[in-house]
């Protein structure tokens, strides 16, 4: 059937989103896949990644793979190794500090913004996860001590409306679960500083003390790095 010239370019212009949509779908497949792996310690600092390898796991191209990986070189999560080959980019003393040293930056900065508009947040949710914390104290119940921290820094992400700050934040806590996972435990003195810290950081937002509140989120992650490196490196 004759087409119209505007139907062919449509039907062109389709054809090539479609491939583009696809191949960034096999791009995003395989930045996901060898990320989530890295995370979660499916890789050690020993396995070497080949294209080939993780295209036949995933039944895609290499090229996405190749995007994939040099996105992930770039990021600082992988690293060429001469003679070697492409491996899992290990954690340093320097990168530990420069992880929380940022982290604190950026949450001791959100902490201060709504402890100045603290009549524009909804902030009794910090107030509840503090409380499950100290729960979680009492029973000396790491995992659900966790889940309430996790929360209470994720409450902090959902109320700022600072979107490029809670995008660093949360790469960092990407980070931060990677060197806790494979370099530290949890200990109860540490639950019982963070919990305290926490819990007058609740305070000082709710009462609008600004300068105070990022003091103490400044003081929460000095700590916390302090009993990182002491286990750790």
């Amino acid at each position: 059937k004759w087409k119209k010239p505007i139907e062919i370019i449509k039907d062109a212009t389709y054809n090539v989103y479609m491939k583009t949509s696809k191949k960034q779908s096999n791009y995003i497949r395989a930045y996901n896949y060898i990320k989530d792996g890295i995370l979660q310690e499916k890789y050690d600092e020993d396995y070497v990644f080949i294209e080939t390898v993780i295209a036949q796991e995933l039944g895609i191209s290499r090229t996405p793979v190749r995007e994939a990986i040099k996105m992930l070189r770039i990021e600082n999560w992988l690293q060429s190794v001469p003679k070697k080959g492409i491996v899992c980019r290990p954690f340093t003393r320097d990168d530990i500090e420069n992880v929380y040293k940022m982290a604190s930056a950026v949450e001791s900065m959100i902490a201060y913004e709504m402890a100045r508009n603290c009549d524009a947040y909804e902030l009794t949710a910090l107030q509840d996860y503090v409380k499950e914390m100290v729960d979680a104290l009492k029973r000396q119940d790491k995992e659900a001590w966790l889940r309430a921290d996790s929360e209470f820094h994720e409450q902090l992400l959902r109320l700022c409306g600072n979107r490029f700050a809670v995008s660093a934040m949360r790469e960092m806590q990407q980070l931060i679960e990677v060197v806790r996972i494979r370099y530290t435990g949890l200990h109860m003195r540490s639950m019982e500083k963070s919990t305290e810290l926490h819990r007058l950081e609740c305070e000082a937002v709710l009462s609008g003390d600004a300068d105070f509140a990022r003091v103490l989120v400044e003081r929460h992650w000095k700590i916390t790095l302090q009993d990182v490196l002491e286990e750790s490196l």
